[in-house]
């Protein structure tokens, strides 16, 4: 027969197993509550980060202008799209090219810009933020950014279609941020390739010294063959090593007026030669009048025709170009 104490022990104990299961099923009851509160919310936050990606990046657009500090600039694609120029001037490198359909196609916003950066984001987009316009066969649309100090590899990012706030942006496998081509002079977006012949569209070249017109040539091709005028018979592996040299010839860099009165001031400068190379494209075809600097062996200065600018260029790019008359001779 059961004692009193026994009883009681034991409907304490199952009043302790009823507080147990109660309070796992008010803790699951909570669990499940909050999470079908949470969900919604984090999807909700999710949906908030809008994409900004162009998907075929520049590729598919027929014009980009941008603005930094005043200064406006266009680039815009040739008819075949083959190549890009900056303000209807100068053909641009395709590096740049390059990295701008990177980081246009794979732009990502990482997330929301807290309240508390935004009058320093203000700041920024005041001071120096990057306005860019593209254009497109399907539209149109704009964007700013700005370098983010607070991460080198992110920009802040806003545009008016997605209303006022401020996100960071980055291009996931990008080192820098996407601003940072956009804050460079037209001239340093240039290519700088001066020539880019080969044997298939050299039509003439005429190497005349100022000095030794015996050492002269005109090199032509001529009913389906290279002929280079009074050498009856050609060394052809000379030939077309030589014309090798024309499959990239590259400007150094670009001087201005000023600069070249400079140099004209420290140096002297004596013409070497002309050299004159026709291309099967009329308008990549190129006329350079090349000069000596006296105290520097490791540069000559070029006159570009029809360009009508000066460069430099090394040495050891224009020297394989300017060999005599005699060295096509057969032996």
């Amino acid at each position: 027969m059961l004692s009193a104490r026994n009883v009681i022990a034991d409907l304490v104990m199952d009043q302790i197993k009823r507080i147990k299961i109660l309070g796992a099923l008010f803790l699951l009851l909570t669990l499940t509550t909050s999470v079908a509160y949470l969900l919604p919310l984090l999807k909700e936050k999710r949906q908030q980060l809008p994409d900004i990606a162009l998907v075929d990046g520049l590729a598919g657009l027929d014009e980009l202008d941008f603005n930094y500090k005043g200064q406006q600039h266009q680039l815009k694609p040739t008819k075949t799209g083959e190549e890009w120029y900056i303000d209807n001037t100068y053909p641009i490198k395709d590096q740049f090219l390059a990295l701008i359909q990177t980081g246009f196609s794979r732009l990502k916003v990482k997330r929301v810009l807290s309240k508390e950066f935004v009058p320093q984001a203000d700041s920024l987009f005041t001071a120096s933020g990057i306005n860019l316009e593209w254009k497109s066969s399907e539209g149109k649309g704009s964007f700013s950014v700005v370098s983010n100090p607070n991460d080198p590899n992110s920009s802040y990012y806003r545009s008016s279609s997605l209303g006022n706030a401020t996100y960071v942006a980055f291009v996931p496998g990008f080192t820098g941020d996407i601003s940072n081509i956009f804050k460079l002079e037209a001239g340093e977006w240039r290519k700088k390739t001066l020539i880019a012949g080969s044997a298939r569209t050299i039509q003439s070249i005429q190497l005349q010294y100022s000095n030794k017109p015996a050492e002269s040539f005109i090199l032509s091709f001529i009913n389906g063959d290279y002929q280079v005028i009074d050498i009856p018979t050609l060394d052809s592996t000379k030939l077309y090593t030589y014309l090798g040299h024309y499959e990239q010839l590259s400007v150094d860099k670009y001087l201005s007026v000023q600069k070249v009165d400079s140099i004209k001031s420290v140096h002297k400068t004596d013409l070497i030669a002309q050299l004159d190379v026709k291309l099967l494209d009329a308008q990549a075809s190129k006329s350079l009048d090349i000069y000596r600097l006296d105290k520097d062996s490791g540069f000559v200065l070029v006159y570009i025709h029809p360009n009508k600018e000066w460069a430099l260029i090394k040495t050891q790019r224009i020297f394989p170009l300017m060999v005599k008359k005699a060295y096509f001779v057969k032996k």
